[in-house]
């Protein structure tokens, strides 16, 4: 066969192939417009919510947050940074603390004797699980929250011991601000 019955052989196939899928694709297009073919995932044509009762408002999210919502996370947040340390991290965890503690509980921070020398790692991980609102004076301005945590001291061999321990957070308030005055391990 000669080159030039090649050329009209290729071009014959190329020019069925191109028609194909135009084809093709113009049946697809017919398809997918005809009712029941369309897109499962489309919000077309889908039902559109409308409450039942004319006195069902929206109302906007508090521009505040309650006291009590405010005193417990400061505690979950505190107590889970406090009890968290190792001898890798030098009292960091304490340092950060520092702008959230009352003068007293500052000065216990900075004398807390924790051996940060010792030959292998050792680091304990708190975490707050739930709080309980003890006391709460917003008059007076201040307020009890015991947290309950989860606590895992790991040693350099890697070994985990799990324990739960409570703990009782004393906040006052400073001005406008509650600050941590105290926490007791149970």
């Amino acid at each position: 066969m000669d080159s030039k019955k090649k050329k009209i052989i290729w071009g014959i196939i190329i020019i069925l192939v191109i028609g194909g899928l135009i084809w093709l694709a113009i049946y697809l297009s017919k398809d997918a417009n005809q009712p029941g073919n369309q897109d499962p995932y489309s919000i077309e044509g889908q039902p559109i919510f409308k409450p039942e009762s004319p006195q069902l408002e929206l109302q906007a999210p508090p521009q505040e947050a309650s006291t009590e919502f405010t005193v417990t996370n400061l505690a979950k947040t505190y107590v889970a940074r406090f009890g968290s340390w190792s001898t890798d991290n030098q009292g960091k965890n304490l340092q950060q603390l520092m702008s959230l503690s009352t003068a007293s509980m500052q000065e216990y921070m900075k004398n807390i004797a924790i051996d940060y020398q010792r030959a292998d790692f050792y680091g304990v991980s708190t975490k707050s699980m739930s709080a309980t609102v003890n006391e709460l004076d917003e008059t007076g301005g201040q307020a009890e929250i015991v947290v309950h945590t989860q606590r895992v001291d790991t040693a350099q061999s890697l070994a985990e011991k799990i324990y739960y321990q409570d703990v009782i957070v004393n906040l006052l308030l400073d001005g406008e601000e509650w600050l941590v005055d105290q926490v007791r391990w149970q």
